[in-house]
């Protein structure tokens, strides 16, 4: 997972409004977003290679998301999966801070990573290999390959598309008395389109604005873009979601993925009351 968006307590109607783009190799083999057959309160994408998992929700309403940290010069090839923190948390039972305590004291097994774990009651936030966990305050966030809310083109213009989006949608009769129904009407359905169109943008940064991660400038310019597109070297965005919590407790689970060629393959969609 290389780009998160989310707004976390903002809206009236909606807890937590998430986006995600995962961008992998295509040659890694991955099922797509299901209920699994051992784990059946468990929705998430499947890494078929390690068995985790890069994004996932429970019907209890765990929640969890992993973005891979990008330091090239610390990775090792023999460090543990770390899609596996997302799905032990998902398929555990213990608080989000005793897990991410966890994690924390044994973690110089993985690779860098930034991680989200929550549940109905709490968001938090574990950069690793440097730093605490921490509560995840009401916002809009956003995650790519360094830590939350590092101002990365993509972060900066992804949280400034899903602010624009939300607030369109709140705003239309705000002006209007008579409107006020038809307002609150709108402020209970999302525009699931357009907040999923938010995750396409292949527009790269300008090269002023990009970090230096020690992958050098080319690779650099292709990795700014929200959508992923490097068909030469087998790798790019494969995976978009987006996930609403509505506040009676209805959750929307909607996967789009996407070919090699940047065509998008099938989109798969759940709902369920949380239990």
């Amino acid at each position: 997972m290389c780009l998160i968006l989310f707004a976390y307590q903002t809206h009236p109607e909606y807890p937590l409004i998430l986006l995600a783009n995962r961008d992998e190799f295509f040659n890694r083999p991955a099922l797509p977003a299901h209920f699994w057959g051992d784990e059946p309160s468990l929705l998430a994408g499947k890494d078929l290679t390690a068995g985790g998992s890069w994004l996932g929700i429970t019907r209890t309403g765990r929640f969890s998301a992993l973005t891979n940290y990008r330091a090239p010069t610390e990775t090792s090839n023999l460090a543990a999966s770390r899609g596996n923190i997302v799905k032990d948390f998902l398929t555990g039972s213990r608080s989000p801070t005793d897990y991410l305590a966890s994690i924390q004291s044994n973690g110089l097994r993985y690779n860098g990573f930034n991680l989200l774990a929550g549940d109905l009651n709490s968001l938090w936030y574990q950069p690793h290999p440097k730093g605490r966990h921490e509560l995840v305050p009401p916002g809009f966030h956003g995650l790519s390959n360094a830590r939350l809310n590092s101002p990365w083109p993509k972060v900066r213009t992804g949280i400034e598309a899903l602010q624009q989006t939300l607030n369109l949608r709140l705003s239309n009769g705000s002006q209007d008395p008579v409107n006020k129904t038809q307002n609150e009407a709108l402020a209970q359905h999302l525009d699931e389109t357009k907040l999923l169109d938010i995750l396409t943008d292949k527009a790269p940064a300008a090269d002023t604005d990009l970090p230096n991660t020690g992958v050098g400038i080319d690779m650099e310019r292709v990795l700014s873009s929200r959508f992923i597109h490097l068909p030469q070297g087998g790798y790019g965005t494969r995976v978009s979601t987006l996930l609403s919590f509505h506040k009676q407790g209805n959750v929307r689970f909607i996967e789009r993925t996407w070919d090699l060629d940047a065509t998008l393959n099938g989109t798969c969609e759940f709902e369920f009351q949380l239990q």
